[in-house]
């Protein structure tokens, strides 16, 4: 099964590209190719083109799909959640073919994890012109490229409410080892004692 990007990834995405449902020219390109209409899709775009809002979702999904078994494929080492996500937003704007030729590729697949941010600022001209939006969406797939995995709650175990007006009492760790100290063990026998005590007069 295609390994598919996360949420953080998505909204990543949709924000750098921008929802535009009139095929428009690339505007770093000297000639307006290829034209772009939805999400960043330039796939049988021409000119005067026009699409609805459901047909941009559904070329994003095609066209994410191509940008996810690219890094599936090329990538040799592991990648959690977020280096996946933020490489396949760089792959989604670059095409596969460079990144399959790229510094960034032949240093992350050497081990060098750290040098992907560096190598991802590198990316920022078209037509040899700096473009301040590939300035700004390389920062923010290197701060995706960066950020932890949150940790996802299992859903396999059952959550029980407590109910209104229950006290909830935090209970201190026991010591490392799992053990309680002696004392605290004479304490609670005490307490029960007299618990039974106070039970028996009755």
């Amino acid at each position: 099964m295609t390994r598919k990007v996360n949420a953080a990834t998505l909204a990543h995405i949709k924000a750098s590209e921008g929802l535009r449902l009139n095929a428009y020219p690339d505007p770093g390109s000297r000639n307006g190719d290829p034209w772009t209409i939805g999400y960043g899709s330039t796939a049988g775009v021409r000119k005067g083109d026009t699409i609805t809002e459901a047909e941009s979702e559904r070329r994003l999904v095609i066209d994410l799909t191509h940008a996810e078994n690219a890094v599936a494929r090329l990538v040799k080492v592991p990648l959690n959640d977020n280096q996946f996500g933020a490489l396949a937003s760089f792959v989604f704007n670059i095409g596969s073919e460079a990144f399959k030729n790229s510094t960034l590729l032949r240093k992350l697949n050497a081990g060098d994890y750290a040098a992907v941010p560096s190598e991802l600022a590198r990316w920022n001209k078209n037509d040899g012109a700096v473009m301040a939006g590939l300035t700004k969406r390389r920062a923010a797939e290197a701060a995706l490229w960066r950020a932890p995995v949150s940790t996802v709650p299992n859903d396999d175990i059952p959550h029980h409410p407590v109910p209104p007006n229950v006290p909830v009492i935090d209970l201190p760790d026991p010591p490392e080892g799992g053990k309680f100290p002696a004392w605290l063990w004479v304490i609670a026998v005490l307490a029960l004692l007299a618990i039974v005590g106070l039970f028996a007069r009755f």
